[in-house]
């Protein structure tokens, strides 16, 4: 239950920044008085921004973390049933558990960074060096790349990967040869929670659209 707060709260993030701009304020609460406009919205994006910030860093391991991951829950977190993997870079909090909820972790993450740069804030270049790790660490065992797994982990398709490629290949031109591989045949995406239609609303889009990040 414990790991699943890591997709709770990156998805949390990711609502406190859709649903409230940071230069907006709610409407007056039923009954308040005349001329209180409410908690600004403001305080719940900033919030959205911290929860992010604080969890993004835990998710994804990097091996400049140390030999033990430096941020979030302890060691156990990242074990099942007492077997613990092998730190390795882009290894994800839930991958012992199975391949489905850690992709759900990186899709909430992603989907979040993704709200913040569509108002200008570019979230992705805080954690994007653990994001893309993450990519190639997965779709090394994916088809049609298909490396023996380690023993004990599995990895699946699943209908995301495609917003994060679109930002760092197509936007910003990074190398992602594995996923690369990957992506032609794991399209069209489908549904699956919270990852939802990303061909549709990704594929080949770059930055079109996109405002200008903010100074």
């Amino acid at each position: 239950m414990k790991a699943s707060l890591v997709v709770f709260c990156l998805l949390a993030a990711g609502g406190a920044l859709l649903f409230s701009a940071p230069d907006q304020q709610e409407p007056a609460k039923k009954g308040g008085k005349k001329g209180d406009k409410g908690a600004p919205k403001k305080v719940e994006h900033d919030f959205g921004i911290r929860m992010w910030r604080g969890r993004a860093p835990a998710t994804i391991y990097l091996k400049t973390d140390g030999p033990k991951p430096a941020f979030g829950c302890g060691l156990a977190i990242w074990g099942n049933k007492g077997l613990t993997p092998e730190f390795v870079d882009g290894l994800l909090q839930e991958t012992a558990r199975d391949s489905q909820h850690a992709s759900m972790a990186f899709s909430g993450m992603v989907d979040a960074a993704e709200t913040a740069r569509q108002q200008g804030i570019d979230l992705y270049a805080e954690v994007g060096t653990r994001m893309m790790a993450s990519m190639e660490f997965q779709a090394q065992y994916l088809p049609p790349n298909n490396a023996k797994a380690p023993e004990n982990l599995e990895f699946n398709l699943h209908p995301t990967w495609e917003i994060a490629y679109n930002h760092f290949h197509n936007r910003h031109g990074k190398d992602l040869p594995r996923m690369a591989a990957v992506i032609p045949g794991n399209r069209p995406t489908g549904v699956n929670h919270h990852m939802n239609w990303e061909t549709l609303t990704h594929a080949g889009m770059g930055s079109i659209g996109l405002p200008p990040l903010r100074q």
